[in-house]
Parts: C-alpha cells; sequence; structure tokens
C-alpha cells in the first residue's frame, strides 16, 4: 500500500511540474463572456444600474496593465512558485506517512577575501625633532653687546616652527644646553632682574619646548639661577649624569617620554662631566657629575625595560667632538643623538658596537642654525609596534626665516628695558683698546684685564687670556654692553699659590700651545681655542719661538713689588686667575703646572663674590676716565721674527 501511495504522489509532481512549465496563452486571444449565472441584468428594469449596461471596461483595463507591467520572466517565476507549492504538500504527505528523510542544511557561500584583507595597507607616520643649542639668551634678532641687529635668533626660529604647526605637522621641541649666559639678555633676568619669570622660561614655554637638557654655561649662572629657572619651565630640564652627591639619585630628570602621533619617544639628556674641573664649586655645590657613557648605558637599558619607546634620542652638550662619537660608538640603543658647543656644524652617521647606525646633528651657537630630524615610522597592523622606515636629518640656517612679527612685539618693552640696561654710561676710556694684537705682545687690552685682577686679589702675578680676537672698546664713553666684550662669561676670580717653577711652566704650556716653532723666521699659529692663550703681568719676561716647545719662556724678574726683584723658581707667589683656569679648563695648571687636580681647590686662598664683568663695571664707575697703558713686560724673540710671519 506503501509503495503505490508513493508511485500515485510521484507521477502526480511529475504533471504538476509539466503542466506549470506550459506557455501562458496571449490575453489577446482571451474573449470574455458575460456570465448570465452570477449576474442577471433586466434591461426594461428602471432600478437596473446604468453601469451594468455597459461593456465590462476592467476586464480591457487588466488585459492593458498585464500586457505593460508583466516581465518576461514571468512564467518561469509562476512555474517555480507553484513547484515549490507542489513539493511542500508532497513533503508534508510523505511526514504524515513517516517516509519523510532529514534534508541537509543549506550550504551557505564563502565570503570572498581579497587582498588587502589579507594584507592590509601599512599604517605610516611622521614625527619632527627640531633641536636647538647654545643659543646664548639669543632669542631676539639683535646684538645687545654691538648694538646692532643681527641674524640668528629664537623669534625666527619660531616662524620656522609656527609654519610647521599650521600645516599639521607633529613636532618635538628640543633645547640642548647653553641657553642662560652670553647675550646681557639673560644676564640681566640671571643677576639683576630676579624677583620675576625669568626671561628664558617665559619666551620658551610660549615656543611650547618639550624637554631641554643644561650646559655647562647654564650650571656656571650657580644654583640661584638654574634651581630657580627649572621650576618655571613648563618641561622637564634633563641630565641623566647628574645625581645628588649624597643620595646618588637624580638632581635632574634624566629621561622624559614624550607621545606624538602615536609614536613614543623616550628624550635621555647628559651634561658634560668636566664642570667640577673648570667651575668653582659653590655653583655646582651637592652634584656629583658621572661618567656619562656609564649613565647613558645605565638609563637606556631602564627605559627599554620599562617604557618600551619607539625611537630613543640623546641630547648631549660634550666638550670634544669625540666625547659624543665616544657616546654614540660605545652604547647601543640611541637613534639619534644631538650636540652641543658647535664650533660648526654637525651632521653625520656613525656605527655602534652592535653595528646599528646612529644619527648625530648640531647647530650653530646663538641661533645661527638648528637641527630638524624627520623620522617616518610604519606598522602593518593596528596593534602592530611602530618601526623607523626612514630618518632625514638636515641643518636648517635661521637666515632663511624672519623673526615672528607678534613675538617681537609682545616683547618689545623687554627689549626697551634691555637697551637701557646696557646703555648705561659707566665711565670713559681716552683710546681705543683691541684685542687684536695682543697674541704679539704685550697690549693695553690686556693690561686692563690683568691690573683689575691684581688691584682685586693683591696678587704678585696676574694670568689672563683675550676671550676673543674681535674685542674692541672704542675711545669716549663707556658702557654696560663694553663690559660683555671684556669679559664674555661669567667667571670669578680666584687668587691661588703657586711656585716660580709651576708659574714658569704654566707659561710654557700656554706658549706651547699658542705658536709652533719658529721656522725660517716665519710664524705658525696653533689650532688651539682663542681662550686658552694665557700671558702674564706682574713679571717680565720674553718668549724665544725659535726654541723647542717646553724651552722658550725666561722669567727675568718680579714687577709687582716696589721695585724689581728676581724670579726664584722655589718661591711661592700669589697668583689671580680666572675660576675657569683656576678649576683646571684648559689644563694650564694641571698638564702645565703640574698640580694635581684634586689639589687645585686647596691652592686657592680666595674668591671674588661676583664675576669680573660686575667687578669692571665698579672700575669704571669709580674711576670715571679710563687711561690705557702697556708696561711691555713681555715680548717675543728673536727681533725681527715677525716680518715674515703667516
Amino acid at each position: 500500500m506503501r509503495w503505490n501511495t508513493i508511485l500515485i504522489i510521484s507521477i502526480a509532481i511529475l504533471i504538476i511540474i509539466f503542466t506549470g512549465c506550459a506557455t501562458i496563452p496571449d490575453t489577446d486571444s482571451i474573449i470574455v463572456e458575460p456570465v448570465s449565472e452570477e449576474i442577471s441584468v433586466v434591461e426594461d428594469s428602471p432600478s437596473a444600474p446604468e453601469i451594468l449596461q455597459q461593456e465590462p471596461e476592467q476586464e480591457v483595463v487588466e488585459q492593458s496593465t498585464l500586457e505593460q507591467d508583466t516581465p518576461e520572466e514571468e512564467p518561469e517565476a509562476l512555474a517555480e512558485e507553484v513547484e515549490t507549492e507542489l513539493a511542500e504538500e508532497v513533503e508534508a504527505e510523505l511526514a504524515e506517512a513517516g517516509l519523510a528523510e532529514e534534508m541537509p542544511a543549506p550550504v551557505e557561500e564563502e565570503e570572498t577575501t581579497t587582498v588587502a584583507q589579507i594584507i592590509p595597507e601599512p599604517e605610516t607616520t611622521v614625527v619632527s625633532f627640531t633641536v636647538t643649542t647654545d643659543i646664548h639668551g639669543k632669542f631676539f634678532p639683535y646684538d645687545f653687546i654691538q648694538d646692532t641687529e643681527s641674524q640668528g635668533s629664537l623669534a625666527q626660529i619660531y616662524t620656522y616652527l609656527k609654519d610647521k604647526r599650521t600645516k599639521g605637522d607633529e613636532i618635538i621641541l628640543l633645547d640642548n644646553g647653553n641657553m642662560l649666559q652670553g647675550q646681557p639678555l639673560v644676564y640681566y633676568y640671571n643677576f639683576v632682574k630676579t624677583n620675576s619669570t625669568h626671561i628664558a622660561a617665559e619666551v620658551m614655554n610660549i615656543m611650547k619646548y618639550d624637554a631641554a637638557s643644561p650646559g655647562f654655561h647654564d650650571i656656571e649662572t650657580g644654583h640661584g639661577v638654574y634651581d630657580k629657572i627649572r621650576s618655571e619651565f613648563s618641561f622637564p630640564w634633563l641630565a641623566a649624569n647628574a645625581v645628588y652627591e649624597d643620595s646618588k639619585k637624580p638632581y635632574f630628570e634624566p629621561y622624559t617620554i614624550i607621545e606624538k602621533n602615536g609614536i613614543k619617544a623616550a628624550i635621555l639628556g647628559l651634561i658634560t662631566p668636566e664642570i667640577p674641573a673648570w667651575l668653582p664649586s659653590d655653583v655646582w655645590e651637592g652634584i656629583k657629575f658621572e661618567d656619562p657613557i656609564i649613565a647613558a648605558a645605565t638609563w637606556i637599558d631602564y627605559i627599554k625595560r620599562n617604557d618600551n619607546p619607539d625611537i630613543i634620542i640623546g641630547m648631549y652638550q660634550q666638550y670634544h667632538d669625540q666625547d659624543i662619537l665616544k657616546l654614540a660608538k660605545q652604547v647601543p640603543g640611541f637613534d639619534i643623538i644631538f650636540s652641543g658647543n658647535n664650533s660648526k656644524a654637525m651632521n653625520t652617521v656613525v656605527q655602534n658596537s652592535e653595528g646599528d647606525s646612529v644619527y648625530l646633528l648640531g647647530g650653530v651657537g646663538e641661533g645661527v642654525s638648528f637641527s630638524n630630524v624627520d623620522v617616518y615610522f610604519v606598522r602593518k597592523t593596528e596593534n602592530a609596534p611602530f618601526t623607523i622606515e626612514m630618518i632625514n636629518p638636515s641643518i636648517i640656517d635661521t637666515e632663511n626665516y624672519k623673526p615672528n612679527l607678534a613675538a617681537l612685539r609682545l616683547y618689545q618693552d623687554v627689549k626697551d628695558e634691555i637697551q637701557s640696561y646696557v646703555s648705561k654710561k659707566i665711565g670713559t676710556i681716552s683710546s681705543t683698546i683691541s684685542a687684536s694684537n695682543t697674541l704679539l705682545g704685550d697690549s693695553e687690552f690686556m693690561d686692563l684685564i690683568h691690573q683689575l685682577q691684581l688691584d682685586l686679589t693683591g696678587a704678585d702675578v696676574s694670568f689672563a687670556t683675550p676671550m676673543s680676537p674681535d674685542a674692541e672698546i672704542k675711545e669716549g664713553d663707556v658702557f654696560v654692553r663694553d663690559m660683555f666684550t671684556l669679559f664674555p662669561s661669567e667667571n670669578l676670580l680666584y687668587a691661588i699659590e703657586m711656585t716660580g717653577a709651576e708659574i714658569d711652566a704654566y707659561l710654557e704650556y700656554s706658549y706651547g700651545h699658542w705658536f709652533n716653532q719658529l721656522v725660517d723666521s716665519g710664524l705658525d699659529m696653533d689650532d688651539v681655542p682663542y681662550y686658552n692663550f694665557d700671558s702674564a703681568a706682574g713679571i717680565e719676561y720674553f718668549v724665544d719661538l725659535s726654541r723647542p716647545e717646553g724651552d722658550r719662556v725666561t722669567i727675568t724678574e718680579l714687577l709687582s713689588a716696589r721695585k724689581p726683584q728676581p724670579f726664584k723658581m722655589d718661591k711661592v707667589y700669589l697668583v689671580a686667575v680666572n675660576s675657569y683656569r683656576g678649576n683646571g679648563g684648559g689644563g694650564h695648571l694641571t698638564e702645565g703646572a703640574g698640580i694635581p687636580r684634586a689639589e687645585l681647590s686647596e691652592r686657592v686662598l680666595y674668591s671674588t663674590l661676583q664675576d669680573l664683568r660686575f667687578y669692571a663695571i665698579r672700575l669704571f664707575e669709580y674711576s670715571g676716565t679710563i687711561i690705557p697703558h702697556s708696561d711691555e713686560n713681555w715680548k717675543i724673540v728673536p727681533a725681527g721674527w715677525n716680518s715674515n710671519s703667516e
């Protein structure tokens, strides 16, 4: 019975399928006839509606609609619909008969995956590191010492920054030290106008510096200055190798993490460890300056373990170029190190001990140029770390940018105040004095400095150097600005004890670096910093350039007494030197005179409380008129040696 039922149902399905697939006839061949059985109309009856007496137009409308709206696929669509309905009926009957089978679940089509979905486009971002160094108070394009407009200033660099930021560039702005010494502008806020926010802090905060590191000349200003300005900065001051002498904890912040455009940058600051050798102990009291190599290695390891940055930046106010080269090569981890104290711009690449490239950059001081590095980062997925794809370093000259006018207007009152300060008359001088001839023999310029040092200390001998070959004080009125020409740095004055033999060795060292041995009556200057050419006053001596180095100086007598006396090698004399030299700067006392560095502080009997510039101002104020003179206490032989000098 069951099989008969199945057979009958199957035959029915086939008949229905074939019937459903039959072609629907053309509607034009259909004849619509009135069905009298459904509607009976009596024509003569007045109650019959007239509408029923009209032709049946409704069918015509439906016919017209069918012709216009029915798509060509409708027969197939109708067949599918009928087939579906019959299939459902058959399935129901089979289920009722207990013959239904489980139908497999419909297979869903798999979504097509594109190559872009498998390997998405990498994400790229750019961060610029803009770094200034050795600004020396050059905030405006104006030289307050020379009283003239000049190139190089933070006002010009600010124009560059505003332009970049307006374009949407992400910038990390850094400074590499020596901001607080140089122009009278910062001296005024360091030691004169001390009851207000320091101009350097105000300007740097407005420019939106992200971090900075102190330099040698910043420490030179003393605790009272740099501790105060540090509290006024809106950014961290970094020096990883400067620690408290007792606790060994960082005195400044060692590093900082800055995030821009999703990039995490670690900025590590370092400062020269030579500060105790150059500056009096009271300006750095309580601070120990450790080896920057050891400090950098320690902190880079800490940064990697705790912060996992995308890039590590170093800032180092080195004394010699070889110092920063040594740091880059010996301490792996740095991607870029920005240098300071550059006599010329630095832009080079070296390999560290692991074979990785380290970029070294540094601009020239006083805002003449600055560094900029555009670093391109890339990552393949959203959660992946960024990697450095490309580093584009450059040194940018500020002469290509005009000063920001809004900044100049904002600080016009400050500029006027400083101009008024440096334009204050303090005395007169009867004739012009210049440093241009100070290397070739005794000069009025150097004797003015020597006499000031001898008068302040009561010393037997004075050692001093011309700080610049272009320094000059013109005949006539003398102003505060002129004292910045005489003493560019804030050095104190020491009175120290030295034997006659040590004084002689000191001078041999100085002139040994000053000149090469005379050959064929020609003169060849050694490539030594100008500020290391010391001469002496209070003694009479001559320098024989025909003799070998170390045997050129002959001291004939002591002049500082009431009457000349013989100069004795075994006698102890009182000697006046500035604090830079007195702490071992230049090597004259240590390498030249042979005094152990640890013994230098014991030799100091007296130190001024103020810098030499302060006392020079007082000298002119009290003297009224200075009449320059030279005592001609030293000369170079043989006679006529400079007739063919080079």
